[in-house]
């Protein structure tokens, strides 16, 4: 009942009162970052469009009160007079999930528990699942999504080009996809457009061990896309000595760094069809599962480990061969796989899986 001389409306927005501060932490969370921030003013008017009443002065208590709430829910064997003291004493933001941005002049979340590009990773593999229809894909990832802002959002949805699963131990890949995302990041009213990126490709040794190609020679690409196939993590870019869109795989991308210089390829990526070029290059498709042994010449090497991993075991046969055992899938795509290597692949062994090599060759032969 509003008391005497109330109206009804002014004691619905008394009551509203006590959902302020969380209002306000959901506001932040879904609308601001490190590059949109909201002002306590721009604050008091989403609030007020809730039926609350804010001003600036209890907008930043309810903000401290915030950052001290989120700090003891991180440090549960600390006290709230912990917390009060480590928010205080917090004058470069490293434990506050709320921020003030000085020369923006307004507040934004700065998530403490994960990075924008573990959500990244998070919504694209739900998107990949095969057994997911896409309205419970859709659903799944806009879930994830709520825990970066609607901008980061956004771009998290529709810039990735998604494939397959993402599954990588590779401990350097989350810095490459934020170095890729920033060198990709076209945003004109911050000063930033899209430009070249450049680093040193690893290649694989026969016990698994990652060295430098081309004695460390540095690459230097245009950046464009980053795609997912078969848990492995991939960039697609321009690059300047080829003068072509390329693949590139992201953890074996080693000492990445922003270029300086404006993107180019546009026209070259605009007529590129990334989803065919997926289907094309990375395609192989089920079939029987056999264990084969398989003799390459050693150059052929890095391309052998980028299809099968530790998974095979690998043989030092001679100063120019080596052989590798390994599960395949019996088909088409494995066989045409093969043959792309010419004579410097030979299937060994297992008398049946020859036969079948054999009598697909010859079937090919058939049309000549």
């Amino acid at each position: 009942m509003p008391k005497k001389g109330e109206t009804s409306s002014e004691c619905g927005r008394k009551q509203n009162q006590r959902f302020k501060a969380y209002l306000i932490f959901q506001i932040l969370l879904r609308e601001t970052d490190d590059k949109n921030t909201l002002s306590a003013k721009e604050l008091e008017k989403r609030l007020s469009d809730w039926g609350v009443d804010g001003e600036r002065h209890s907008i930043y208590q309810d903000i401290k009160a915030i950052n001290v709430v989120h700090w003891l829910l991180r440090h549960r064997d600390k006290t709230i007079d912990d917390a009060v003291e480590a928010i205080e004493k917090d004058t470069f933001g490293k434990e506050k999930i709320i921020l003030y941005d000085e020369t923006k002049k307004g507040f934004y979340i700065q998530p403490k528990d994960y990075s924008v590009e573990q959500i990244q990773l998070l919504a694209e593999s739900i998107y990949t699942t095969k057994f997911l229809t896409q309205g419970d894909s859709d659903e799944l990832a806009k879930f994830v999504c709520g825990f970066v802002s609607k901008y980061q959002a956004e771009r998290i949805q529709h810039d990735a080009l998604l494939t397959d699963r993402v599954r990588t131990n590779n401990k350097k890949v989350l810095a490459n996809i934020r170095t890729l995302n920033m060198a990709m990041e076209n945003n004109p009213k911050e000063g930033s457009t899209p430009q070249k990126v450049n680093f040193k490709y690893l290649s694989y040794t026969l016990n698994g061990e990652q060295v430098e190609r081309r004695k460390g020679e540095r690459f230097v690409v245009s950046p464009y896309q980053l795609i997912i196939f078969e848990g492995n993590y991939y960039l697609l870019a321009f690059t300047d000595k080829g003068q072509k869109i390329q693949s590139f795989r992201v953890d074996r991308i080693g000492d990445i760094r922003m270029g300086n210089e404006p993107r180019e390829g546009k026209e070259a990526f605009l007529a590129f069809n990334a989803k065919e070029y997926v289907r094309q290059v990375f395609g192989m498709y089920d079939g029987e599962r056999r264990r084969v042994k398989i003799r390459f010449i050693r150059s052929l090497l890095n391309a052998v480990y980028e299809r099968f991993g530790k998974s095979a075991v690998y043989t030092n046969e001679d100063a120019h061969h080596f052989i590798i055992s390994t599960e395949v899938r019996i088909s088409p795509q494995f066989f045409g796989w093969l043959l792309g290597f010419g004579t410097g692949a030979e299937l060994l062994g297992d008398a049946e899986t020859v036969e079948k090599f054999t009598a697909y060759m010859d079937k090919i032969r058939k049309k000549y």
